[in-house]
């Protein structure tokens, strides 16, 4: 069956795609096993400048991808040092600055190291000296491979096929490219759930971008979770995945329980909202902060 994809995630690639996952699933324990090692007394601080980060990523406007491979940085950092309280922001945006220059266009590198200069005094010869830092910690590689990376691979090729079937208030309905967009925003609330979830870091990126396509299918009222092409795809079958599927929604029931009971039958209602659920995270009493952005 063919994917129904958005236009804007179509690309085409130079080498093969199951070499590109082969490379990348290869690569995906180097650094995260590492960042599982955080001590108790160091997770809640880690929620902490992870909500600041994302906060500060969204509105410098750094794309999802940069920030969770900057979050990857500040976890191996956090698991190999003490570090100091007033340390952390500046450390966070150099990890941020790292990750910017790998993927990021010069203009939006240059945002971040105006904001390390000008709201928190950190001067030019400083900000190499945190670069340096944090490149030692990170053995001076500082590639890493994230569920982020792994879902834009997969929603490239599409998350929706041609015979998928998604409920709504008027019945079933066939998949469409508004649909595969709504798919889409889903992996990318989940993920950012996951990112600030710290249990989450020990399920590799494969596997958890796996559970997450399965539960923003299941979200979505796709009649069919898991298919056939998303073993082959991804190379786990449902069962192999399931257990993460529930740790998401049982994630998600905690972070927002007010939602819990919500019906949502109209299909344009169904991809979450992302200002109210960071305010809704952020300001609830009862529950954690959250770091989710875009959706």
């Amino acid at each position: 069956m063919e994917g129904v994809r958005e236009d804007s995630v179509k690309c085409r690639l130079d080498i093969s795609p199951s070499i590109l996952l082969n490379t990348m699933t290869q690569n995906q324990h180097f650094n995260r096993n590492i960042a599982s090692k955080l001590a108790p007394r160091e997770i809640q601080t880690r929620k902490n400048i992870i909500d600041w980060l994302c906060s500060v990523g969204e509105q410098l406007q750094i794309s999802s991808n940069c920030i969770h491979k900057s979050i990857v940085y500040i976890d191996v950092i956090m698991a190999e040092n003490n570090i100091a309280e007033h340390d952390l922001q500046p450390l966070a945006l150099v990890c941020l600055l790292i990750a910017g220059k790998l993927i990021e266009k010069d203009c939006m590198v240059m945002k971040i190291v105006g904001l390390l200069q000008k709201r928190m005094n950190v001067t030019g010869i400083q900000i190499r000296k945190y670069e340096m830092q944090v490149l030692s910690l990170l053995h001076y590689d500082p590639q890493c491979v994230t569920p982020v990376d792994f879902l834009q691979f997969f929603a490239s090729q599409g998350l929706l096929f041609s015979n998928d079937k998604v409920l709504t208030a008027s019945g079933f309905k066939l998949p469409n490219e508004k649909i595969a967009s709504s798919l889409r925003k889903y992996t990318e609330f989940f993920a950012d759930m996951c990112l600030q979830e710290y249990s989450f870091l020990a399920i590799d990126s494969l596997h958890l971008s796996a559970a997450i396509i399965a539960a923003s299918r299941k979200a979505l009222k796709i009649e069919k979770v898991w298919t056939n092409e998303l073993c082959l795809m991804t190379s786990f079958k449902y069962g192999e995945i399931s257990m993460a599927v529930d740790q998401i929604f049982t994630s998600y029931n905690k972070m927002f329980p007010s939602t819990k009971t919500k019906r949502k039958d109209n299909i344009e209602n169904i991809a979450p909202q992302s200002s109210r659920l960071m305010n809704q995270s952020r300001n609830g009493c009862n529950h954690p902060r959250g770091s989710t952005r875009y959706v």
